[in-house]
């Protein structure tokens, strides 16, 4: 069996043949488009042992209820499944990143341990699929891109025990050479899992892709500091509870904007209690902020409402109810904007 070549097998770790237990839980669906062969629609999800599972969609009656259910809410809500074009196509549980603390640009290596399952390749016909321990090696780049391109397509849960909709992110990752790519082949389809905690926290797994995203976008931010201060008003109120968490985004025109919003975001966190600002390009501001969001308390106090004015009081943003993450625009130039809510007002200065 051909592993991708970017994946290593734990040494100590045999490769062991898949159960083939059905999905008890559906967390992504997809159909596979090969070249000279019928597309094929898969689900993925554990199974009751908490292994990561895949199986065809059809015939529908060897799924379990509750795995029909959820593919049926997802397509109502969100439409067919996406259609991949591969000829050989790998799963893999992630449990596990470790990225070099001194290498911290979009090209540099992050390693994630988990669990290969594969490959879906139609050559294996009825074989039973391999599972594998080991690491894939990609770049902060690769996840970035796969979690941003993924967005749309994340699998959405409707959790009855917390009564509000969650999603399972998913990332499309180069297993190996481009030319392998260009082919179909060595891809590798990642789930960020909560192993142990899944039960605690529900169907979902937005939490841990928020920390993902957290720990690479931070580590990117090592360049000098500019002329700008923290709000050290405004980010004690988030921490004493007066505020509900807030995460505000610097959005950049160009990737060399990006660069100098990545300084000042960076300047921004440096004295607060915690990290409040994020700095990403404006083509990806419509999807990341959703990411990042997961980060925070889903509970906003009722009534904590606020306003954003600029230097001339001038007001920039309304909100009945602060939103997880708050997005406005200020005019160029401006050198401070101020929060307003409950009764009291937290400036911050831009420059």
């Amino acid at each position: 069996m051909a592993l991708p070549r970017f994946f290593v097998p734990r040494a100590s770790a045999a490769p062991g043949t898949d159960t083939g237990n059905p999905v008890a839980l559906a967390i992504d669906t997809f159909a596979i488009d090969r070249a000279g062969a019928a597309s094929e629609e898969w689900v993925v999800g554990p199974d009751d042992l908490g292994l990561l599972s895949v199986q065809p969609v059809e015939p529908a009656d060897r799924l379990l209820p509750y795995v029909r259910s959820a593919l049926a809410v997802r397509e109502v809500s969100r439409g067919p499944a996406r259609v991949l074009a591969a000829q050989s196509l790998h799963l893999f549980e992630v449990l596990g990143t470790n990225r070099t603390p001194d290498l911290p640009g979009l090209d540099d290596p992050v390693q994630l341990y988990g669990s290969l399952l594969g490959p879906l390749a139609p050559a294996r016909g009825s074989e039973p699929l391999v599972r594998t321990e080991g690491q894939l090696t990609v770049s902060r780049g690769d996840i970035l891109q796969a979690l941003i391109a993924g967005a749309d397509d994340a699998f959405v849960h409707v959790d009855s025990t917390t009564e509000r909709s969650t999603r399972t992110m998913h990332m499309l990752l180069p297993g190996g050479r481009l030319e392998q790519l260009a082919k179909g082949c060595d891809l590798v389809l990642a789930y960020p899992a909560l192993g142990a905690h899944a039960d605690a926290v529900g169907p979902g797994n937005e939490i841990l892709v928020a920390q993902i995203l957290y720990e690479l976008l931070t580590a990117m931010g090592t360049e000098a500091p500019l002329d700008a201060s923290f709000s050290s008003e405004l980010g004690q109120a988030v921490r004493d509870g007066g505020l509900p968490p807030l995460s505000l985004v610097l959005a950049a025109l160009s990737p060399a904007g990006e660069q100098a919003a990545r300084r000042l975001a960076v300047q921004l966190n440096a004295s607060g209690p915690r990290p409040l600002w994020r700095s990403l390009l404006a083509e990806n501001a419509r999807v990341v902020p959703q990411l990042l969001a997961a980060a925070v308390d889903q509970a906003t106090p009722a009534g904590a409402g606020g306003s954003i004015l600029d230097d001339n009081a001038v007001p920039l943003r309304l909100c009945e109810r602060l939103p997880r993450v708050l997005e406005f625009k200020v005019p160029e130039g401006t050198r401070a904007f101020t929060l307003v809510t409950n009764g009291k007002r937290y400036r911050q200065r831009l420059q």
